[in-house]
């Protein structure tokens, strides 16, 4: 994700998923996203991830090509859904936003989420 953080000129996001103890990520397209937005649905049906539905998200995962920071989008987001979200910005940083704590914490990346 630093990667496309770094690298891509739009927001390129990813589903942490979690079902019978086995967690799997999952790159959302991003043809339909700008700079500043991911377009996505939390209906996996849509991406043919079929037995999976939102409660098997445990965190969202997105760059923020156009940004070091998170934006306020991301702690709505956040809220609505009861789902933390990252940002992850070209800086090498990244900010976790937790619904159930209402914290925003920063984390240098090294080789964390490397995919």
């Amino acid at each position: 994700m630093l990667n496309h953080a770094k690298n891509t000129t739009v927001e390129v996001a990813a589903f942490e998923l979690k079902k019978n103890g086995e967690t799997r990520y999952y790159i959302l397209p991003w043809n339909d996203n700008d700079r500043t937005t991911s377009r996505f649905t939390t209906n996996l049906n849509k991406y043919g991830l079929d037995g999976y539905n939102e409660i098997n998200i445990m965190q969202l995962y997105h760059t923020h090509p156009g940004s070091n920071m998170p934006g306020p989008t991301d702690r709505e987001w956040s809220n609505n859904s009861l789902i933390p979200i990252w940002a992850i910005c070209p800086n090498g940083k990244s900010y976790i936003y937790s619904p159930i704590e209402n914290t925003t914490n920063a984390i240098e990346l090294k080789n964390f989420l490397n995919f």
